[in-house]
């Protein structure tokens, strides 16, 4: 498989990933394997770059603990923390930046469904507000 040790993380998300490194995934993304360099514990993160400039990351964990040790150790001040659902069924969480976040907003997504429940969704846009990052990329993304 062209995406070797993370095409688990592929596989679990083809609508947001490319299918191989060469090929562009949403948004016309670029895409690449990336290193864990802030010690989460992943065992897996592709990273990602839209034209517009936002970068996203896929991150897989060895266990709901490991993810759950990462967010309480560095995103349990996020300014704030909200479920997320569709149409009323709970999908996970957001931890995400202040509204009136200009410089770097982000947000990070947990999901709910169990064959998800392992990773953790993180996106930010430089030099564009929180609503610019959710309405023109979060929302419509195909996760």
């Amino acid at each position: 498989d062209p995406w070797g040790p993370v095409a688990f993380v592929v596989d679990d998300f083809p609508d947001l990933l490319p299918k191989t490194p060469s090929d562009t995934g949403y948004d016309t993304s670029t895409c690449s394997i990336a290193s864990d360099t802030e010690d989460s514990k992943a065992d897996g993160i592709v990273s990602c770059t839209d034209p517009d400039g936002v970068y996203f990351e896929v991150m897989h964990f060895p266990s709901a603990a490991d993810k759950d040790a990462y967010l309480q150790r560095d995103w349990s001040t996020a300014p704030v923390q909200v479920a997320w659902n569709v149409d009323g069924v709970d999908k996970g969480k957001l931890y995400r930046s202040a509204d009136d976040e200009a410089s770097l907003p982000y947000i990070i997504t947990t999901f709910s469904a169990d064959d998800r429940v392992q990773y953790l969704l993180y996106a930010h846009w430089q030099d564009h507000t929180l609503t610019d990052l959710m309405n023109n990329w979060w929302k419509p993304a195909p996760f």
